[in-house]
């Protein structure tokens, strides 16, 4: 297999965002909305809820969005969701997406 590359080597610390109290409230009320394997929806993609794991793991991402900007999405949803204790992750399947080739756990 080739060399793993994880998001931060291959984008670089995308985002110096700090959360606000409101974004850590809204983090919050909608992991108690969604019930465990439910989805959320957003402009970058669509994320799968285990609330058991407290995890967040992203599915599908938008085809149409920028690395770039899909990067930054994904950076504060990552940053935001780990202040209230969770984990934000991206499936195989979404590093397939946009052309990653060799990608395992240990990169996600």
């Amino acid at each position: 297999m080739g060399d793993k590359t994880s998001q931060k080597e291959k984008w670089g610390e995308v985002t110096n965002y700090a959360p606000t109290e409101s974004d850590l409230r809204w983090c919050r009320e909608l992991v108690d909305l969604l019930k465990d394997g439910g989805i959320w929806g957003c402009d970058w993609g669509i994320y799968r809820i285990y609330k058991k794991d407290k995890k967040l793991e992203m599915e599908t991402v938008n085809p149409l969005m920028a690395a770039g900007e899909f990067a930054e999405n994904h950076a504060r949803t990552v940053k935001a969701f780990g202040m209230i204790g969770w984990e934000v992750s991206i499936s195989k399947e979404v590093w397939k997406q946009r052309g990653e080739k060799d990608v395992d756990e240990e990169t996600l």
